[in-house]
């Protein structure tokens, strides 16, 4: 399992490609996951990121 957070360095909105896969000793042990992903609209992209800045509601 693999988890990241992916933050375009500008306002760009173009597409993004990823690849990942897992190895050990320089030798592959998975398969390649490849995945295109598409930065948020400017509006939502602002509402995201002030969320993730948010603090976490705890019980």
């Amino acid at each position: 399992r693999a988890m990241f957070d992916l933050r375009p360095q500008d306002e760009s909105t173009a597409p993004v490609d990823l690849r990942l896969y897992v190895r050990a000793d320089g030798q592959p042990l998975t398969e390649t996951w490849v995945y295109q992903w598409t930065p948020p609209q400017r509006p939502e992209q602002a509402r995201l990121l002030h969320d993730a800045a948010a603090p976490v509601a705890r019980e």
